[in-house]
């Protein structure tokens, strides 16, 4: 449901938009009213609607005003025009402000209807883009440093391969602590096959599968042996290495130093030793 605020400053007209439509069947819900732009103003940046639905011709701060205020400090809110007047200006103005719709008066409810679906499909699309850039964001967030230099903005996934890649990305980052984790895994859960899958995440990420999944499981491993009391070997399980002499070799190329040296420098725990 998305919120809908109306102004107008003829009474008989604003109540007759307020309550001769079927708001919620629209997927609208009236969340204010005024009779003048100045009050609009105010109630509108308290309120922070989704869609303002204003005449033009107003006393005072008319609707080119109110318009201007909004695609200024607002711009995310749609704006649809009611005018009695199909003056060239006001629909210039119009659309240099961003109005989403120009209705003139008198506006029946059939024209009311079309367009506010209109206006619904395009809030729709905007909120499932926003919730996309909201998912990627929180990948490259918590994508590695080498590769947030790679990919460093949600803009680059535009295409269907990018998109592909950070479903990849998501799944390898929930799942890479299991050691079932594997191309074919992936594979199966993104409905490609392995080589497409690996040629992909290469092309968008600068890395390939391998490499990325062990950064990760290493990266864990040892924030483990600094942060807790497990034994080497248990480590090794806990971030899905099955190997545990190539887990060391690897662990001590990437740190200068084996995971048992790691373990012997943290602080011992003395939680429960006497006072």
């Amino acid at each position: 449901m998305y919120s809908l605020f109306v102004v107008d400053d003829e009474d008989d007209i604003r109540r007759g938009i307020i309550e001769s439509v079927d708001w919620e069947h629209l997927g609208f819900q009236i969340v204010g009213e005024a009779a003048d732009g100045e009050d609009a103003m105010r109630k509108i940046e308290a309120l922070s609607p989704d869609v303002v639905l204003s005449d033009i011709r107003m006393p005072g701060v008319d609707g080119v005003l109110l318009m201007r205020f909004i695609h200024e400090h607002f711009p995310r809110i749609k704006i649809i025009v009611l005018s009695g007047y199909s003056d060239f200006a006001y629909l210039e103005s119009s659309i240099k402000n961003g109005v989403a719709a120009y209705l003139l008066k008198p506006t029946d409810l059939d024209a009311f209807r079309e367009t506010f679906e209109r206006l619904y499909g395009r809030l729709e699309e905007q909120r499932r883009e926003d919730e996309e850039r909201r998912w990627i964001d929180g990948l490259i967030k918590g994508c590695p440093g080498y590769i947030r230099e790679k990919v460093s903005s949600r803009d680059q996934f535009q295409t269907a391969n990018e998109k592909l890649a950070a479903r990849i990305l998501e799944y390898i980052d929930r799942e890479y602590t299991s050691s079932a984790l594997s191309l074919k895994t992936i594979s199966e859960h993104v409905r490609k096959n392995s080589a497409y899958i690996s040629k992909v995440f290469k092309a968008v990420t600068g890395d390939n599968y391998i490499h990325y999944v062990s950064k990760k499981r290493l990266a864990k491993a040892m924030e483990l042996l600094q942060n807790s009391q497990l034994l080497v070997y248990q480590v090794t399980e806990a971030v899905g290495w099955s190997d545990q002499s190539s887990f060391i070799r690897l662990f001590k190329k990437e740190y200068g130093m084996t995971p048992s040296q790691v373990s012997r420098l943290k602080a011992p725990d003395v939680s429960g030793a006497n006072p």
